[in-house]
């Protein structure tokens, strides 16, 4: 429990730092609304976690469902606009 803390505490410091140096660095605002939203769809997706304690098996499925539910609640939040769907559309190869 000590070690994952540790990691916890020094990601955090990290994080702030780092958010720090470049809102200072390139002179720009923390957008608010999108750092709230983006807590909000973190704790919504971490949450089913502790209810489901998912074998190893399973844990690759865990990990997809997860994944989805962030996407799609910063998609409902509208973190996720067209444009960015464009923009990943544009760096995914074209087959045939």
């Amino acid at each position: 429990i000590g070690a994952a803390w540790q990691t916890t505490l020094t990601g955090l410091l990290g994080l702030t730092l780092m958010t720090a140096y470049i809102t200072k660095t390139f002179r720009i605002s923390l957008p608010i609304r999108s750092t709230m939203n983006i807590i909000i769809a973190s704790a919504v997706a971490v949450l089913p976690t502790y209810l489901w304690r998912a074998s190893s098996l399973m844990l690759p499925l865990q990990y997809i469902l997860l994944a989805a539910t962030y996407a799609a609640l910063l998609w409902l939040l509208k973190e996720i606009t067209p444009a960015d769907r464009q923009y990943l559309k544009q760096l995914l190869p074209k087959h045939g």
